[in-house]
């Protein structure tokens, strides 16, 4: 199924829970306040999940809220973004993060955007082979790297998906655990 997508804005999708709560790992406040001043750009957010949220937020003009979908549709609806982005806004946790989403990313072969508090590993994978933005919020102005994205991202198609299955991991991980 398509999603209705105004095609001369960079529309950018998250599939997921997120939350307004100060102390969650994924405040969408610290992405609120940066987009509230990007006037200029042409930016939509859209944001799949059952997520509890605030008023003011569905309020934000480059914010779309969007009910839960199925894994398949999901797939799917992924493909016809600019963007996906994963979320961290939590300093002590971010190093570890490479969540689940991210291999779900990789496969719709789009662009990836990691927004985080601080160097995670999710940002490091996705500059490391060139398959995304890494945008850590702690070092750089988040307003002022969404200002700079463009519609088109040159995006390293020759990765092999490979090293990022979930089985190839497996296996190295069980040819670990024989060692020990």
């Amino acid at each position: 199924k398509k999603i209705k997508l105004n095609k001369d804005h960079i529309n950018i999708g998250y599939f997921g829970l997120i939350s307004y709560y100060k102390n969650s790992y994924r405040n969408i406040n610290i992405l609120n306040n940066s987009v509230e001043t990007l006037k200029k750009k042409k930016i939509n957010f859209f944001f799949f999940g059952n997520s509890k949220i605030n008023k003011n937020l569905k309020k934000n003009n480059f914010f779309n809220f969007k009910k839960n979908v199925s894994y398949l549709k999901s797939q799917n609806l992924m493909k016809q973004f600019d963007y996906l982005f994963i979320l961290h806004t939590e300093k002590s946790t971010v190093e570890e993060v490479i969540t689940g989403k991210f291999y779900e990313y990789l496969l719709s072969g789009k662009p990836i955007l990691v927004i985080s508090n601080g160097k995670s590993e999710a940002g490091k994978i996705v500059k490391k082979y060139k398959i995304g933005i890494e945008i850590d919020y702690s070092v750089n102005d988040l307003s002022n790297s969404l200002n700079k994205l463009k519609k088109k991202f040159k995006m390293n198609k020759k990765i092999s998906l490979k090293e990022f299955n979930r089985d190839f991991q497996n296996k190295k991980l069980i040819n670990i655990l024989k060692k020990l």
